[in-house]
């Protein structure tokens, strides 16, 4: 009895420890610690162990083993959600720099686009001005050439100068050609109305070729007008050529336009430079 009595009083805290365990977890390792403590509690009554006693040990070792098992599923998904929460919160963090990051990009983007649209207005940009052709009638019947001088592009041209007339060969040098025309300055050229330039008679010849030099702040043109009877119609072709260089030597093509009605066969032939055979002799011989 007094064995037995003995067996209990060891029992019992082993006991508690495990049903208040198998309900509320230790830490992993609490419980194998405690077990490794009872087992040696049960190597040193081993001789003295009834039948009970052994069931009630085994009973605590199952239990604390339990217990421990517990505990270790409780500490992984403690761990898994301690993971998930930083993890959440390390995603918010980058997706705000982010944020942060593009914001500033689009700030200095924008502040970027609004320093180019500054320098293109004080410079003229990529705006360029270019010179129509058109047979006038004046209130008398008669017909009349009629040039024309349009800015195209948003940004204003500054010190724009216009020299537009017909091309000529030299007699004395026939390798050499001249323009008889007029020129016209701008202070600035901020909108796209139409502003005449010269007014003066058609040709006689079926074809005649007309120059328009320009220079501004932004760069130079040169454009060059082939005028053609077809039947008892004008129709006319307009290339237009372009030079940021300073002195004019064209390095891009702008445009090559030509009204409805001008022959197909000759509507791509190279146009510039002039060649100066077929360009008539002044009249005044020069």
């Amino acid at each position: 009895m007094r064995y037995a009595r003995t067996a209990e009083l060891i029992q019992a805290p082993f006991s508690v420890l495990c049903i208040y365990w198998l309900q509320y977890p230790p830490s992993p390792g609490v419980a194998v610690a405690v077990l490794g403590f009872a087992a040696v509690i049960m190597a040193v009554r081993a001789e003295h162990f009834t039948t009970t006693e052994k069931v009630g040990w085994i009973l605590i070792a199952s239990a604390m083993l339990w217990a421990e098992l517990l505990a270790i599923a409780n500490d992984r998904a403690e761990h898994d959600r301690y993971q998930a929460e930083f993890s959440s919160r390390q995603i918010a963090e980058f997706k705000g720099l982010l944020g942060q990051g593009r914001g500033q990009i689009d700030q200095l983007t924008n502040v970027l686009v609004a320093a180019k649209d500054t320098l293109a207005f004080s410079s003229g940009g990529d705006s360029f001005p270019f010179v129509d052709v058109h047979v006038i009638t004046q209130s008398n019947g008669t017909r009349q050439l009629g040039y024309y001088l349009t800015k195209s592009g948003k940004y204003p041209l500054y010190s724009l100068t216009v020299s537009v007339g017909r091309r000529y060969r030299i007699a004395s040098d026939n390798n050499a050609i001249e323009m008889h025309g007029v020129s016209r300055q701008f202070i600035e050229l901020a909108d796209a109305a139409t502003y005449p330039l010269l007014v003066e008679s058609i040709p006689t010849e079926e074809v005649a070729y007309y120059s328009a030099l320009s220079s501004a702040r932004n760069g130079n043109w040169e454009e060059v007008i082939e005028l053609r009877r077809v039947g008892m119609v004008w129709v006319s072709r307009r290339v237009l050529f372009g030079s940021d260089r300073i002195g004019f030597i064209p390095d891009k093509q702008i445009f090559d336009v030509a009204d409805k009605g001008f022959p197909e066969a000759i509507r791509h032939t190279q146009i510039y430079p002039l060649n100066p055979s077929t360009l008539p002799y002044a009249a005044d011989g020069h």
